[in-house]
């Protein structure tokens, strides 16, 4: 296999060629060393993937957080992703626009809907925010929260979470969790996000404490053990080298969620070997 053949590095436009600052990682589960992993030919010299003896599949090395916040922000990065999934593969890219009716097929979850009917108030976290807007579709009586790493989007996150008496901070996920008082949320969203995250045990862990009893967590991640994945080898849409640091499969994030002492809970439809993500619902008990 060559560089060539595997998943392209994000580049963006402006941004210096040499690799961007990284640190390294063992597995992000359980902590074997990463020499102790198989080395997988879906990453690249780069970007090393592994999948560890406990099965967890991971990037080896992981951007510093300061390169997430700036370089790499998901508003730089987005559209140079599309650009590039456009450029190296245009056929399967239009074929995927031109059949957009499949995706109802089947009732598409929404996060949104998902956070209301869960809590008809008090206040709720949504880690990755970018700028809040899908939050403030939640009723009035739901204080909407955030983080966001990247500074340009938390500005408006922020904007947005102080006109309904919420709030949004701007920095690492873990970080500023560390920094929450315990028991503050009724709910807390990860859409998109924790496959992004250097340290998503730690974020679980952080998530069970600030989490009031009975509170529940809603995560939605791309699905490693989809078909998909299977058919399109290293085109699958899942693959984005750097920025996806985590693979996750049903069983590898609902073992996740129990270490971090979650109670995992995913109905059939929400882990479709058809689909290219899945969703997660995860509750801690009501009393502690």
């Amino acid at each position: 296999m060559t560089d060539m053949d595997s998943p392209s590095s994000v580049k963006i436009a402006g941004m210096p060629s040499a690799l961007p600052d990284v640190v390294h990682r063992n597995c992000a589960h359980c902590g074997a060393p990463s020499s102790t992993g198989m080395l997988l030919s879906y990453g690249n010299a780069d970007w090393p993937m592994r999948r560890c003896t406990c099965g967890f599949v991971y990037l080896e090395k992981a951007p510093a957080y300061e390169e997430l916040a700036s370089n790499l922000a998901w508003e730089k990065s987005h559209g140079a992703e599309t650009e590039r999934r456009m450029r190296e593969d245009r056929i399967a890219q239009t074929i995927s626009k031109k059949t957009r009716w499949r995706m109802r097929l089947f009732k598409r979850r929404n996060m949104t809907d998902l956070l209301a009917r869960s809590c008809t108030s008090g206040d709720v976290l949504d880690v990755g925010c970018a700028t809040g807007l899908h939050l403030m579709k939640l009723p009035p009586e739901i204080r909407p929260h955030g983080i966001e790493i990247s500074e340009f989007l938390g500005k408006k996150a922020q904007e947005n979470f102080e006109s309904r008496g919420g709030s949004a901070y701007i920095g690492p996920a873990l970080h500023v969790m560390r920094e929450l008082p315990s028991a503050k949320f009724d709910a807390i969203s990860m859409r998109s996000y924790l496959e992004h995250e250097a340290q998503p045990a730690e974020v679980l862990a952080e998530a069970v404490r600030i989490l009031k009893p009975g509170g529940v967590l809603f995560i939605k991640v791309p699905n490693y053990a989809a078909v998909n994945r299977l058919v399109r080898g290293r085109r699958w849409c899942g693959f984005r080298l750097p920025d996806h640091l985590n693979y996750f499969t049903p069983s590898s994030l609902a073992r996740m969620l129990r270490s971090a002492k979650f109670s995992p809970k995913q109905p059939w439809t929400w882990r479709l070997p058809t689909g290219d993500n899945m969703w997660m619902e995860a509750r801690i008990p009501p009393v502690r």
